[in-house]
């Protein structure tokens, strides 16, 4: 089993989980190797890394042609499957979850952000950094995010915003 996201467990079925829960699997981090414990899965490590660490671990872990169950959002890059792949496994793609933007507008967006000002902003995926940098980008928005320092999920995740953002970009080390 590889498992891609905390949010790949956190939503899994009951039924799929209590089915896998004593095949090996690999995380791609401690949190998402915490989450798989919690929701029951016994024989989980993390690979301490991103989804390119994720793949290489389970080139080395994996015979040629082995079936492995992949855990993930239906919205994703496809640097696993096609990693996976490449390397002569067969994966099993099973989607737990969905992403989905929500659209308010600038204005709305404006007097939220006027009610209820926020220090920082913590940008879990590439796709939150998008909608982050659009919304710096848009002219009545931008004022609050000056000089605030958004926490970063990656290296990959910060290049949406890195030409728009003022304050500091603080990118995670795992």
């Amino acid at each position: 089993i590889v498992i891609s996201s905390a949010n790949a467990m956190r939503y899994a079925p009951p039924g799929l989980v209590e089915t896998i829960a004593s095949i090996p699997a690999l995380a791609v981090g401690d949190a998402t190797a915490a989450e798989a414990v919690r929701k029951g899965m016994t024989r989980v490590e993390s690979v301490d890394g991103d989804a390119d660490a994720l793949v290489k671990q389970s080139l080395v872990r994996c015979s040629k042609g082995a079936l492995v169950g992949y855990l993930c959002g239906r919205l994703r890059r496809d640097t696993v499957e096609v990693g996976l792949a490449k390397g002569g496994l067969t994966v099993n793609t099973l989607e737990t979850y969905n992403t989905h933007k929500v659209s308010y507008s600038t204005d709305k967006l404006s007097r939220i952000f006027t009610a209820f000002p926020f220090d920082g902003v913590a940008v879990f995926s590439g796709v939150s950094a998008a909608i982050v940098a659009e919304q710096i980008a848009t002219s009545d928005l931008r004022h609050h995010y000056e000089n605030k320092p958004l926490f970063v999920i990656s290296q990959r995740a910060s290049e949406h915003v890195a030409t728009l953002q003022s304050g500091p970009i603080l990118v995670s080390k795992a």
